[in-house]
């Protein structure tokens, strides 16, 4: 099946605001965070995801993909990871050396992540403080830090 990708703009986050947490939508007014949506042939709505690219103290640039969800019609048909990797694809053409996700503990979405190429482990006390901003609340005892390096 193939999917198209399209840009969700600050202005039609209005449109998605019934079906997003309440976090996902407080983050579309920050500076640096993204959305995508997917879509069938039909230009049906598949799923959306939201990533945020920022630097680190240190000038190192990297990206947090902060939601990532399917509508259940399109789930196990590989959505999720047609979105993930586009938001590589992305992250490469723009120079940024790793992706991360934060996803609580033995979470089976880290199934997809792992899938993509993801590494879990302990969070990064620093870099939970620097991305607390775009996630809803992150508690270092129940959450694994996944991080993926874009030019392997």
């Amino acid at each position: 099946m193939r999917y198209g990708m399209f840009t969700i703009s600050r202005k039609d986050i209005e449109e998605f605001k019934e079906i997003l947490p309440e976090y996902v939508v407080a983050n579309c007014n920050k500076k640096g965070v993204f959305m995508l949506g997917a879509t069938d042939e039909d230009m049906c709505l598949m799923g959306l995801t939201q990533f945020f690219v920022g630097m680190l103290p240190g000038r190192c640039v990297i990206t947090d993909i902060v939601y990532v969800y399917v509508f259940d019609e399109y789930r196990k048909l590989g959505v999720a990871s047609c979105m993930i990797r586009e938001v590589h694809k992305i992250m490469k053409k723009s120079g940024v050396e790793k992706c991360l996700t934060f996803l609580e503990k033995k979470q089976s979405e880290q199934q997809v992540f792992r899938l993509n190429g993801y590494i879990f482990m302990k969070p990064e006390k620093d870099m939970i403080g620097y991305m607390n901003e775009v996630h809803d609340g992150i508690v270092v005892d129940y959450v694994d830090q996944g991080v993926y390096y874009v030019n392997r």
